[in-house]
């Protein structure tokens, strides 16, 4: 039994109550004519295909959150992936992740249709940051310094999204020393940062996000920013983790986190 009240319909004209955006009848009808528009046999075999399957998952997994939504400050969990150039309009564009966008159903709505289900726009893509703003990504495995190669470059007045300084300053504990049953919150906090650092790129701010993600063609979309890998090597990682007495007592995850991004692991 839903726990919130119903609303109205959202199509106008509808005055059915619904715990959704749309009633049964309209979400149908929206999803049959939607349907219908798509009547390239070539376009129906694709959107069927293992390759997009494979595709559209992966970008659920990067993107978990409705982007749109995210640049209004919600939180809301994708629900469709949707192609920004549709594939009608460029085949050559079918399979590329940067012409994908996680969106929810009520947004996937509004790309198709009008409140009278007419097609009439597709949302905008990620807002594109201003020239007098810097994001750096520094990226390297564990124990590559990427911390001393931020504090080394950084400016006053820089931003820095590093997430282990970031579970010392909500804990209070020392800096690898993370209980499990926050992890999650203290991701979404990273993320909420990045998310507010990316709406504020009209500011001129200059700012760095330290990660041992190996993949950050994501970020490095999102804010058109530069991306500095650091190569120490497996050996010198291994070394520095060894003899970094922070890391006692965890020294074994962090060696297998450098194997992992060197792939002898």
């Amino acid at each position: 039994m839903p726990h919130k009240s119903p609303k109205i319909c959202n199509t106008e004209e509808c005055r059915e109550l619904t715990y959704t955006t749309y009633c049964d009848k309209c979400r149908k009808d929206n999803h049959r004519e939607y349907k219908e528009q798509r009547v390239d046999k070539k376009e129906q075999a694709f959107y069927s295909s293992l390759s997009w399957i494979n595709l559209r998952n992966r970008k659920k997994r990067k993107n978990p959150l409705c982007e749109v939504c995210l640049e209004e400050g919600r939180l809301t969990p994708v629900e469709i992936v949707h192609h920004l150039t549709e594939v009608k309009d460029d085949w050559s564009q079918r399979l590329s992740i940067d012409n994908l966008q996680s969106v929810c159903k009520a947004h996937h709505h509004k790309i198709h249709f009008s409140v009278d289900g007419k097609k009439y726009t597709k949302l905008k893509k990620v807002r594109e940051p201003m020239k007098d703003s810097k994001v750096t990504i520094v990226n390297g495995a564990s124990g590559s310094g990427k911390t001393t190669y931020v504090q080394d470059h950084i400016e006053h007045g820089d931003l820095v999204i590093d997430i282990d300084y970031l579970w010392m300053a909500v804990t209070m504990l020392d800096m690898y020393d993370k209980p499990q049953h926050l992890t999650d919150i203290v991701l979404a906090m990273r993320n909420e940062a990045c998310r507010v650092l990316q709406s504020k790129m009209d500011k001129g701010i200059r700012a760095w996000i330290i990660t041992t993600a190996k993949d950050v063609d994501e970020l490095k979309r999102m804010f058109n920013a530069e991306v500095i890998t650091l190569d120490t090597g497996r050996d010198k990682c291994i070394e520095r983790i060894l003899s970094d007495t922070r890391r006692v007592g965890s020294t074994d995850k962090h060696i297998g986190l450098v194997n992992q991004w060197y792939g002898t692991e």
